[in-house]
Order: structure tokens, then sequence, then C-alpha cells
């Protein structure tokens, strides 16, 4: 895992004189300037981090000429930016996410031939420092939910190679969410990053015969399992200017097929809650996406040996049902920095069932 060890703002300036390759008349004015910034690397030294950035800066010059018509002349520089941010106590094992954002850019003509050009970058380097993390594991008091096996901790406790740390609670219950985050900020860290996935389980039926409190049982698992865990885990993200945060839906929810009518809405209202918690919470750093996967195959599937079903499979385009571990592979995509600008998505898993419509 990693807590944030240091946010550094700093700005560099740099400035440049072009020649212009065509004479321009001696009332020529700078028209406009068009600048982009792109972050070319960072490196981390001793004491914080080498950032390598360039501005692509394009400028266009126009004059009056004798005969009143207006002559333009473009020109395209490049300013490199070599800048040296101080992270002071962070240690060199740190990895490092640095942004350059343009502050600031202008050109002035100093004689019809040579043009000067300005540009301020600031610069936003996060440190992050490795450390231990903890694993939150969501369960249900109700019968029937998913739980975690004993079988289970025991692997997750010996088969990684890094301390974790269990903790059970109801989460379609706020009291219980609630005790279980206090019991982790107690006895461990509170998670940078953490995954929804329980719900309850029922007997599918068609909409007239399906009883209640089937739809209510899918709404405190779907909906409200999603609004309880981001009252408790998310002021921590919002704090420290980072999170990931990635819910599991279902192919079932685009697909609404009969019987699926409980699992259906509880789904696409935690659709709802998702997308809109993505847009309240990324000015702080914190992303919220979904994997919405199709039938896929469980350690159960395996120990029964019911991987294959020849029906279902007709209908993949892939011509197979997905694994346990493509699941896990999307969800680490989305909650990893590989996907640092990715927000509100809701990512299929599903060997194209379901390819959502621009």
């Amino acid at each position: 895992g990693l807590r944030m060890g240091a946010d550094v703002y700093s700005a560099q300036e740099e400035v440049c004189e072009t020649v212009i390759p065509d004479m321009l008349p001696d009332a020529a004015r700078v028209a406009d300037t068009i600048t982009s910034v792109t972050l070319r690397d960072w490196l981390p030294r001793e004491g914080g981090a080498e950032i390598r950035a360039a501005a692509h800066v394009h400028v266009i010059c126009a004059a009056e000429e004798a005969d009143g018509a207006e002559k333009e002349i473009c020109v395209d520089t490049m300013l490199s930016f070599t800048h040296h941010a101080e992270l002071p106590g962070v240690p060199a094992d740190a990895e490092l996410l640095c942004e350059a954002e343009l502050v600031s850019a202008d050109a002035r003509l100093l004689n019809p031939r040579k043009l000067f050009v300005r540009v301020e970058i600031s610069f936003r380097t996060r440190a992050f420092v490795r450390e231990e993390r903890a694993i939150t594991v969501g369960t249900s008091g109700e019968e029937g939910l998913m739980t975690l096996t004993q079988e289970a901790r025991i692997r997750l406790m010996t088969g990684t190679g890094v301390r974790t740390f269990t903790a059970e609670a109801d989460v379609g219950d706020l009291a219980s969410v609630m005790a279980m985050k206090e019991k982790i900020e107690r006895e461990f860290t509170l998670p940078d990053i953490y995954v929804t996935a329980a719900v309850a389980q029922y007997a599918w039926k068609e909409v007239l015969d399906q009883p209640v409190e089937d739809y209510e049982s899918q709404f405190r698992t779907c909906v409200l399992q999603n609004v309880f865990m981001a009252k408790a885990f998310v002021p921590h993200m919002k704090e420290q200017g980072y999170g990931r945060i990635v819910g599991i839906n279902t192919e079932c929810a685009m697909r609404c097929g009969k019987t699926e009518s409980a699992y259906d809405a509880g789904k696409r209202g935690m659709d709802g809650v998702m997308r809109v918690l993505a847009k309240e919470v990324g000015p702080f750093g914190v992303t919220v996406n979904q994997v919405a996967p199709g039938w896929t195959i469980s350690e159960r599937d395996r120990a029964a040996h019911t991987e294959r079903d020849p029906k279902y499979e007709a209908s993949v385009p892939l011509a197979r049902r997905g694994t346990d571990q493509e699941i896990a592979n999307a969800v680490l995509f989305l909650a990893s920095d590989l996907a640092s600008f990715i927000t509100g998505a809701h990512l299929p898993v599903n060997g194209g069932t379901e390819m959502p419509a621009i």
C-alpha cells in the first residue's frame, strides 16, 4: 500500500528568443498565442524529484501591408523545462506522481525579425511512501450473503507476502460499517483504495411474483452499501488528496433480462450513486469507477466442475465465460495510477455480451 508523504507545488518560468523566417513590417504585432504543455518524465533525486516538461508555443504575428492587406506569419517554438521539486524528508524509494499545468504565456516582437516568448508552468509533485495497507472485507449478517471463508482468510493472510488485516461488517447497515471503520483506524490504518462487491442473494422471480423484501435487500446491499462505505472512508481520502474506489456492478444492469428486476434495480441504483460520487470527490484526487462482470467462473465453479455453459457461451462474442482473475485485473487497473485520469467509468468485463453505445 501507499500513503501520501508529500504534496508540493512549485513553478518555473522559461524564456527564449526566436528568429522569424520572414521580415515583418515595423508595425507588426502578436495577434494570438496558443500554448500546450507536455509532461515528459520525472525521476527521483536526493531530497526531491527532477521533472522534465516542454511547452509548445504557436504564435501568430500580423501586420498591415502597404496595400492594406493583413499579413500573417505563424511561428512555432518549443521551451524545455528541467525542474527540481524539493521533497524534504521523503525517502529515496518513494513513488512519485507529477503534474504540469500552464500558468501563463506571452510573446512580443523585439523587432520585425525577432520574437520573445515567456512561459510559466506550475508543477505539482506528490510522493507516496510504501507502507502496510488495510484490506477491508465487507460481508453481511444476513444468511445467504457473500462471506469470506476461513480458508480464503488464511490465503489472504499468508499468500501475499505483506501484512493484512480483516474486518467484517454488514455493509447494508450504517452503524456496522462505521464500527468496522473505527476498528480499522484503531488497529491498523485507513485504506487508500476500497472495492465494494457484497450483495444479497435471493431467488429470482418475475416482477409480479418477486417479494417486496427482495427489492429492499438489493437496495440495501447495492445502493446503501456504496453510500455507507463512502461516508466511512471517503473523508480520509479527501483529506489526503488521493483515493481509489471501485464498485462491482454487473452486465445484468444493461441486459435487464426476465426475472432480474430486483437485482437490476439495485445495480442500476448503485450506478447512479457511483457516477454522482465521482463528480463530487473528483476535485480531491479521488476516482470512482465500476467494473461490470459477465457470468464469471469462480472457485465454486472449479470445485463443482461447472465452468462450461454452452448456451451462455454462445451469446458471448469471445465464446467463453470470463474468470475471476480477469475481473480482478480490471479492478487492479482502475485502482492503479495507470487509470489516474479515469473516473465515472462503467467498464464491462464480459467478453462483449453488452457493449455500451456512445
